[in-house]
């Protein structure tokens, strides 16, 4: 009965030395990943396999009717003067540009209205003589070409929208708990309250509008014809290659429904999946990092809302005295306050919604990497920092995701500070 015992004893301790070294390998195994994230989001996030992962989804929505347009166009082109024309010059678009629009990185070298409207002139300009011809015909190229372009984008998205609308709805729900934990650290008592109703009051009004069909048309009632002409106005690059926003105006002038309006290439890659529903959470994130950005300037500093200007300004200063990748911007650093309040607001959501997860560190960096992906490559424009600024410097230095992924042993003999609360905040946190 003791060797019995003994035998019992020492298979548990040699089962528990065997998993602890496998926990321990895994562990080892995994710290690489993330201590390349620590030191580089952007390595990690802007990894090359990323650029181009939404390029066929884009073709697609792109490619198919603006050639369906050039093809079906033969009568339109003889109206203005045309009889003959290489339509093979047209096709060309594909490896010119559109092939190229596939990587964020490309999308501010060739991807713009006007490079596509010079390679269409550069074509149109051998057959006609006059520009007013030239510009007459473009005008009726487009005009079809957009009818085309979003027929063809809402019959991929209509099947699927129920269900991206019901994401929508959750990832607002997300964004009032976040909207509640600013203004509980900034006001109290009966303030606090009237603050939190009004802004919930506005957030009811918030409506997505993924492609503009009938069930968009129902779901705006009234503020269908604002929100659509903000899709037109906005979502540039031939309605495809713009991402998603929302409007600028004050909110005396918005009307009832508020549009948060998402371009075709912002969910590219979620109109080519067929089963989009096992790819919830990826969606969930992505969906929640762009609302909380892009409502972040509805509910920011300049309206008053959530987020204190001076606390704002007090922020920025901050970041101009701890973060060194500040002095890389084109100008100063607070001529991009709206657009950083923006980032650190929906920094914040994401790691806040990362922490409820039970998923583990691997899947909450996959999800991280899918929601931010968006940023890379992504220019100083004089009004968004870099995308590498973004990454590197305002989603590490948010204290939830510095602690989520155990960067503080990548830092052991320099200190970083984070001012995601406006003020200085050395990032010191136990080990997970």
């Amino acid at each position: 009965m003791k060797t019995k015992l003994i035998l019992i004893l020492s298979t548990l301790l040699i089962n528990a030395a065997l998993r602890s070294e496998s926990c321990q390998s895994s562990k080892e195994l995994e710290d690489p990943i993330f201590e390349k994230f620590c030191k580089n989001p952007t390595s990690v996030i802007c990894d090359s396999k990323n650029f181009k992962s939404n390029q066929k989804s884009i073709r697609r929505i792109a490619l198919k009717p603006f050639y369906e347009t050039i093809e079906s166009s033969v009568d339109l082109f003889k109206i203005h003067g045309i009889n003959e024309l290489d339509t093979s010059q047209f096709f060309d678009f594909d490896i010119k540009m559109f092939n190229r629009c596939g990587s964020q990185e490309e999308i501010p070298k060739t991807c713009g209205w006007g490079e596509i409207n010079s390679k269409l002139d550069t074509v149109l300009n051998k057959y006609l003589e006059k520009e007013e011809q030239v510009i007459k015909l473009k005008e009726n190229l487009f005009a079809e070409y957009y009818q085309r372009q979003q027929q063809h984008l809402s019959d991929i998205i209509e099947p699927k929208e129920d269900l991206l609308e019901d994401i929508f709805n959750s990832s607002i729900e997300t964004f009032s708990t976040s909207i509640k934990n600013h203004l509980s650290k900034q006001y109290s008592g009966k303030q606090k309250e009237e603050k939190i109703k009004s802004a919930l009051e506005l957030l009811n009004r918030i409506k997505p509008l993924f492609s503009l069909n009938p069930k968009a048309e129902a779901r705006f009632k009234d503020s269908y014809d604002f929100a659509r002409d903000g899709f037109i106005r906005n979502c540039t690059y031939y309605g495809v290659f713009g991402s998603a926003f929302v409007p600028g105006q004050k909110l005396s002038e918005l009307p009832h429904n508020i549009p948060v309006t998402f371009c075709p290439s912002f969910m590219a890659e979620i109109y080519n999946k067929e089963n989009i529903e096992d790819h919830r959470d990826e969606i969930f994130f992505k969906m929640l990092m762009v609302i909380t950005h892009e409502l972040g300037h509805l509910f920011g500093h300049e309206k008053h809302m959530v987020i204190s200007p001076k606390r704002a300004s007090e922020t920025i200063l901050c970041m101009a005295n701890h973060y060194p990748g500040s002095w890389l911007t084109k100008g100063i650093l607070i001529d991009y306050k709206d657009e950083i309040m923006a980032d650190i607001f929906a920094a914040d959501s994401i790691s806040r919604e990362l922490e409820n997860r039970s998923y583990s560190k691997m899947k909450k960096l996959r999800l991280l990497t899918s929601s931010y992906k968006i940023l890379c490559g992504t220019k100083d424009d004089g009004v968004h920092p870099s995308g590498s600024f973004r990454l590197n410097e305002i989603l590490l230095r948010e204290p939830g995701i510095f602690k989520m992924f155990g960067c503080k042993k990548f830092y052991r003999k320099q200190n970083l500070y984070s001012c995601s609360e406006h003020k200085p905040k050395l990032l010191r946190f136990p080990n997970p």
